[in-house]
């Protein structure tokens, strides 16, 4: 059966260690660009990590593409985490103060410990703001941009042909209608091409390996339920239809990990380079929150169309269709959807 259907069979501890040590190592476009949410101590760590296996480290071109162009967006997604944060700060400290100004208010606090807080808030602030400015700086004289350039020299795929990119497309159109992974969810919120991109990347993966006869380990914080096998929100592993695919294509192995997972395992497999725990921590606190953001839009996209079914029950007023919605108590369910998607996007 495992002959028949590799991709349903979970690879063995021993077989990964293997792949480990012997794999090419691919990044998508999500991975690289999470170097811009991490601190400066985790991006060190991260691109150490890069340096570290970097003969062994291949990038498809459409990744790298998809890095340079959303680049811009992801610096002004951060300084607008920056201002939010020094808001959230400055409330706290304006708000402190004002209700402890005099003694009597809260004759509990001593004089030391408001002059600390206050401190602290002063101290906070200073920090966010100059951290801020060096991430501003990175529009326009980017080290990090620069550092990843280093690394990736030499080790980037060369963009499709026009009409193998026209081929892939034509592909794409028919693998979306049948829902066949990767690609099909940005369908929804993509124009074509642009919605392609994922599979083509995929195609240049299956391409370098079956042309080098190498295994792959690919990296992707593309948290959708195109490259993920789910049993309800847990995820159980990579999507069995893409390992069949590359198998099948290449006669190679592939492992594919969230980047969360991936460092954690990295200080298992790997002997050339470390990964701290602090680190390793900070990875899985980004890569969940792009997860979460994910899971959100699937939320949002089902709850829009149960509110869509309760303005529909709504227009049937007393019919004998809408009554019986009503004592089965769907609409209240349907309602309760969009409240928990509100709720994760007031988290995210």
């Amino acid at each position: 059966m495992k002959d028949k259907f590799p991709g349903y069979f979970p690879m063995e501890d021993g077989d990964k260690s293997r792949q480990f040590e012997t794999a090419v190592f691919a990044f998508d476009a999500c991975v690289l660009l999470n170097v811009y949410s991490y601190s400066e101590e985790t991006r060190k760590e991260f691109l150490n990590l890069l340096e570290g296996i970097q003969e062994r480290i291949w990038v498809p071109y459409q990744c790298v593409k998809e890095f340079l162009k959303n680049r811009p967006a992801r610096i002004k997604a951060q300084l607008e985490k920056f201002d939010t944060e020094i808001k959230r700060v400055k409330t706290f400290g304006t708000a402190f103060d004002e209700a402890h100004r005099e003694r009597r208010a809260h004759p509990f606090y001593s004089d030391k410990a408001r002059k600390d807080t206050k401190s602290l808030v002063e101290l906070l602030t200073d920090e966010l703001a100059t951290n801020r400015v060096k991430i501003k700086q990175f529009l326009r004289e980017d080290p990090l941009r620069d550092k990843l350039a280093s690394i990736l020299e030499g080790r980037i795929g060369e963009e499709f042909q026009a009409e193998e990119l026209e081929k892939i497309y034509k592909e794409g159109n028919q693998r979306y209608a049948s829902k066949i992974p990767p690609g099909f969810e940005d369908e929804k919120k993509k124009s074509k091409p642009d919605c392609y991109g994922d599979l083509v990347f995929w195609k240049e993966i299956i391409r370098y390996s079956k042309s080098n006869k190498v295994d792959m380990i690919l990296v992707t914080d593309d948290g959708k339920p195109d490259w993920w096998e789910r049993a309800g929100r847990e995820v159980i592993g990579p999507s069995p239809a893409l390992l069949q695919e590359f198998k099948v294509e290449t006669g190679k192995d592939i492992l594919i990990y969230q980047g969360l997972d991936f460092m954690s395992r990295i200080n298992d497999y790997l002997n050339e380079v470390e990964v701290s725990e602090d680190a390793i921590e900070e990875v899985k606190s980004v890569s969940s929150r792009r997860l979460t953001r994910a899971r959100l839009e699937e939320i949002q996209r089902v709850a829009k169309s149960f509110e869509q079914f309760n303005n529909a029950v709504t227009d049937l007023g007393k019919s004998p269709v809408a009554e019986f919605f009503r004592r089965e108590n769907l609409q209240r369910r349907m309602l309760e959807s969009i409240a928990v998607s509100d709720s994760i996007q007031d988290a995210v």
